[in-house]
């Protein structure tokens, strides 16, 4: 069988599709809107703002021997791997082999 062009009712490799459920349409009885009459004119529920929180704290400065120690390892792709590993510095050369 061969593709048509433009035929809807068959696949890219030429085999029929089955048809669409058609859906049916629901009857809703009509309901005569009669506004807003809980409410009046210039009369409306007053709903009050949430309470700021305090302001944070600054954080506390990095721990320098901290800082110091992380300059000896990097962060690296593990060879064909999605995960990261903690390299030391001097295995670098290693990364990806």
């Amino acid at each position: 069988m061969q593709i048509i062009h433009g035929d809807m009712s068959r696949d890219l490799s030429g085999r029929k599709r089955k048809p669409l459920p058609r859906s049916r349409r629901v009857e809703r009885e009509f309901k005569e809107w009669k506004g807003n009459e809980h409410l009046r004119a210039g009369e409306s529920k007053k709903y009050p703002s949430a309470k700021m929180p305090p302001p944070r704290k600054p954080s506390a400065p990095p721990d320098f021997d901290a800082v110091k120690e992380s300059k000896n390892f990097t962060v690296a792709p593990a060879v064909n791997k999605g995960a990261y590993q903690v390299i030391p510095s001097t295995d670098v050369k290693y990364i990806g082999r």
